[in-house]
């Protein structure tokens, strides 16, 4: 597809070649698409319309299938929303269910030989994140390739999205809203390029030996879209986070002012000529779109007849009676209260328009999340009670005619209106798919222009959809001119302490790490050929210690300093790894912080050193073999210690009283082939 990239951030290009009609999707309003196994614990509920799941160890298959009769190969998307509403896990053993696309139906459990990729939400003692699955000709449970931080929480509801990128990759993003525009965590994973013919999306769930420990919740909103990993963006965004290339007239409605990041229609009376408008740059097609916009009803007085959202041909007033524009628009009343109409005029106004639609009724203080669909010279007006559009309220359907050249945007009250009528409302998140049809037309997670990633989730930057990434600060859309990048971060006034952080990507460590032997052995020190490992430490022999550290370039305040740190185990016991800030490069470092996975304790734990003898504080943590986020605080009073989101420990005992640097090792106790990796570091002055 060829973007164009116009002013106010419009798009254009041919989009006939967005899939955007998904090739299956069920809200379980009838259970006619599934295929239980015998004895399944799933089912659908068709009045609460969701898929209930109930994963357990009872010896008996628990699958439930639904047939594509094909899927391709390289590329296609799964998207569905998980409630968890009872998380038992198991006192030992493991209670596994997988959710995805699969080469066997509901006849074969996740102990068949079989081809698959899938999301796996398992229950373990110690661990409970939700992990990602690639099998080619095997069992499911054979394998993990991709290990998430977010962890199976219990009245948690996530929304998921599983893709196969292409025949050798595939993707897991969790998100925390119905538009799947949330990122909360996304990782790549590898897969076999025979792994092949996953006609059969569904769940499979354990059927081994019983077990005590339950996974219980539902599944709703499953869309899949075959033969594309990338759902279209819309041609037009608008978020209302500046008024920049609006035009206003009158002052009763106004962008980003009245209310932050919205339309604000104060109060608008009639009589007046109230209204914001915006070029959009060229015209849509005047047979195929698709528009979005979120609707607030706030208060309204004396029966309004108020026009809230106008797409027309001209930027003049296309309400008075005057008027002689092609236009669309949704009213709020007729004269009426508490009515919602579509409407149109064909080189005429908007007050006595061309034609109407019936009515919706409308409550006050309630958002409308409303799609408009013009397909030829019919246009549809869907009017949903949730964000994520799947909660249809009611349908409002309207034939046109001659409806051409439709490029400006109006938000607008109605000038030929009375003066005591009145309406107070609000709009945001627009967005106008253009020549396509559908009103099944997904938004793109990179439809937002500008997000702010958190500490946990560094690892999802997108380059490739207009975005150039600025340390972890922000992002900014490519084109975007500032003078300065410290003032970017901050303004002057403010002095910017110590920043440092590494990704650890590329061919070779970077020369600004020493590769620091505290004790000899056959030492590795790399970055890994692999998906999501970063830098690697390898110790062949059996009693090599090796770090990466700055060579005592001591950088960081021992009083009031953060680090950040992805990093993990690699296979086999009788190592030790760790991760911190410390006063020098030896094996016992006077001074320090740390977090540390040991094989000789059952916990992982907390160190910290001033410049005695080193002390311990364990978490709750056992040491797994995978990767974890770190977060560790030094304070005047205090040292803290945050794994994937949670406090494990506070410690006020001794603290570090030297200036730091940051370090990553991993010491051998006796077995050959031990190593260690860090995916991603970070460390600040407080």
């Amino acid at each position: 597809m060829v973007l164009e990239y116009k002013s106010a951030g419009r798009i254009t290009g041919n989009s006939t070649d967005n899939l955007v009609t998904p090739t299956f999707e069920d809200f379980f309003t009838t259970d006619t698409n599934w295929t239980l196994s015998s004895g399944s614990d799933h089912s659908i509920n068709t009045t609460l319309q969701r898929l209930e799941y109930s994963s357990i160890r009872d010896t008996t298959e628990d699958n439930i299938i639904h047939d594509l009769t094909s899927a391709s190969d390289t590329a296609w998307t799964l998207r569905f929303c998980i409630n968890f509403d009872e998380v038992t896990t198991p006192a030992s053993g493991n209670i596994d269910m997988y959710v995805g696309l699969f080469s066997t139906n509901e006849t074969s459990g996740l102990d068949a030989t079989q081809d698959g990729i899938a999301v796996r939400l398992g229950l373990v003692t110690s661990d409970t994140r939700i992990h990602g699955i690639a099998v080619d000709g095997a069992s499911l449970n054979t394998t993990e390739d991709i290990v998430l931080q977010q962890k199976i929480i219990s009245g948690e509801r996530l929304y998921i999205e599983l893709k196969r990128l292409s025949a050798t990759t595939f993707s897991i993003g969790i998100y925390n809203d119905q538009s799947f525009s949330e990122l909360l965590e996304h990782q790549v994973g590898e897969c076999a390029s025979t792994t092949q013919s996953l006609r059969y999306l569904g769940i499979k769930s354990n059927d081994l030996s019983t077990l005590a420990g339950e996974l219980n919740g539902f599944i709703d909103n499953v869309q899949f879209w075959d033969g594309v990993e990338t759902v279209p963006t819309a041609d037009f965004t608008e978020e209302y986070t500046t008024n920049s290339g609006w035009t206003q007239q009158g002052t009763l409605v106004t962008v980003d002012s009245g209310v932050a990041d919205k339309v604000d229609g104060n109060a608008v009376v009639g009589g007046v000529d109230h209204r914001v408008w915006k070029d959009i740059g060229s015209a849509i097609s005047d047979t195929d779109f698709v528009v979005e916009i979120d609707y607030t009803l706030e208060a309204e007085a004396n029966s309004p007849n108020h026009h809230v959202f106008i797409l027309s041909d001209a930027s003049t007033d296309p309400v008075v009676s005057t008027a002689t524009q092609d236009s669309i628009s949704i009213r709020q009343g007729n004269n009426t209260s508490n009515q919602l109409f579509l409407t149109y005029s064909n080189a005429g106004n908007l007050d006595t328009p061309t034609g109407a639609s019936s009515a919706f009724t409308t409550s006050i203080s309630t958002t409308y999340y409303l799609r408009i669909t013009r397909v030829g010279d019919n246009l549809t007006l869907y009017i949903f009670s949730d964000s994520g559009r799947t909660n249809l309220s009611a349908t409002l359907t309207l034939a046109v005619t001659a409806v051409t050249g439709l490029r400006y945007i109006h938000h607008a009250g109605n000038t030929s209106a009375g003066a005591t009528r009145s309406v107070t409302y609000q709009c945001d998140n627009l967005n106008i798919w253009d020549g396509i049809n559908t009103f099944d037309a997904p938004v793109d997670n990179d439809s937002k222009p500008y997000e702010v990633p958190t500490w946990s989730t560094l690892d999802e930057l997108d380059t490739s959809t207009r975005k150039t990434y600025m340390g972890n600060k922000n992002y900014v859309p490519l084109g975007t001119r500032f003078d300065s990048y410290y003032q970017h971060r901050s303004p002057f006034s403010v002095l910017q302490k110590q920043h440092f952080w590494e990704f650890f990507s590329g061919k070779q460590l970077s020369s600004i790490w020493t590769q620091t032997t505290i004790t000899a052995g056959t030492l590795t020190f790399d970055i890994f050929d692999g998906i999501d490992r970063g830098a690697r430490l390898l110790d062949a022999s059996t009693t090599g210690h090796l770090q990466l550290d700055f060579n005592n370039k001591r950088q960081y305040n021992f009083d009031g300093a953060v680090m950040v740190v992805l990093f993990r185990h690699g296979a086999g016991s009788l190592q030790r790894t760790y991760a911190g800030l410390h006063g020098d490069q030896l094996a016992s470092p006077a001074d320090m912080i740390q977090h540390e996975k040991d094989w000789a304790n059952t916990f992982q734990r907390l160190g910290t050193n001033d410049g005695g003898v080193a002390t311990y504080t364990n978490t709750s943590l056992s040491n797994v073999e995978v990767m974890e986020a770190t977060k560790l605080e030094v304070t005047p009073s205090n040292t803290l210690l945050t794994v994937d989101g949670t406090l494990e420990v506070s410690k006020t005992t001794d603290l570090p009283t030297a200036k730091l640097q940051p370090v990553f090792g991993l010491e051998n106790n006796g077995s050959t082939n031990r190593g260690a990796y860090c995916q991603y570091l970070e460390v600040y002055n407080t």
